[in-house]
């Protein structure tokens, strides 16, 4: 069992992480491309609603799992 330190606080890397998947694997599986996950999943930048939904659907996770929807409505960066 890992300790609680060594799981990522990103939604998104924590569910990675729990899969044991790359960067790469995640975005073969949601159809986009690996850096525009890494900029999405270091918060660099809001993913469109596309990139959210296929994101969402290759982790079987919800959207409220892995992105704050308000910020996602009001074009902010989850922090």
């Amino acid at each position: 069992m890992p300790k609680q330190s060594d799981i990522p606080r990103n939604a998104i890397s924590r569910a990675l992480y729990l899969r044991d998947w790359t960067d790469s694997e995640l975005a073969e599986r949601a159809q986009i491309s690996r850096s525009s996950l890494n900029v999405i999943k270091n918060a660099r930048r809001m993913p469109t609603v596309g990139e959210a939904l296929r994101i969402a659907a290759a982790l079987g996770e919800s959207l409220e799992t892995l992105f704050d929807l308000d910020a996602l409505r009001q074009g902010r960066r989850r922090d």
